[in-house]
C-alpha cells in the first residue's frame, strides 16, 4: 500500500527533480515551486515558494472546498505523508478567478524539528490545494540529513 501511494504521488506530479524551480502547466495555469535549501539539518527551516500564473488568454476559475487554496506536503520514500501537520482551513468554499496573465505567489515555511521524522530523502509536492493535490508542479527532492 505504501508503494501504491508513492506511485500515485509521482504520477500526479510528473517527474521528480532536485531543488530549483519546477513547473507544471495544465488548464492554462502554470504552477512553479522552489524550495530553499534542498538539504536540511535538524532544526533548519525549509522555505517553499509557490507561483501560479495564468498563461492563457482567458480567465481560469477554480472552486475550492475550503479556504486552503495553496499548500505543500512532504512524502517519505515509502509513500507516507510526514509533514507539515494538517493545515487549519476556513469553512468557506471560495472561488478563485485568475485573470489572463495574473500571477499569484505564496510562501510557506516548515521547520524540521519533529523527532519522529528521520533523516532521508523525501518528496515535496506543492501547488494548488491544501497539500498541492489539485494541481502541482513536479515533485521536488528534499534531503534531511
Amino acid at each position: 500500500m505504501r508503494y501504491c501511494l508513492l506511485i500515485v504521488a509521482v504520477l500526479l506530479t510528473g517527474c521528480i527533480t532536485d531543488g530549483g524551480p519546477q513547473r507544471s502547466s495544465a488548464s492554462g495555469l502554470a504552477v512553479d515551486v522552489e524550495v530553499q535549501p534542498s538539504v536540511l539539518a535538524r532544526g533548519e527551516t525549509l522555505h517553499v515558494r509557490i507561483t501560479v500564473k495564468n498563461e492563457s488568454d482567458a480567465p481560469v476559475v477554480r472552486h475550492f472546498a475550503s479556504g486552503c487554496i495553496y499548500g505543500f506536503a512532504l512524502w517519505s520514500e515509502e509513500g507516507e505523508l510526514v509533514a507539515p501537520p494538517p493545515p487549519i482551513c476556513t469553512m468557506n468554499a471560495p472561488t478563485v478567478r485568475y485573470a489572463p496573465g495574473e500571477t499569484v505567489n505564496r510562501k510557506f515555511q516548515w521547520v524540521w524539528d519533529d523527532p519522529d521524522i528521520g533523516p532521508g530523502t523525501y518528496l515535496l509536492v506543492a501547488g494548488i490545494g491544501r497539500r498541492g493535490e489539485v494541481e502541482s508542479a513536479p515533485a521536488v527532492t528534499v534531503r534531511l540529513r
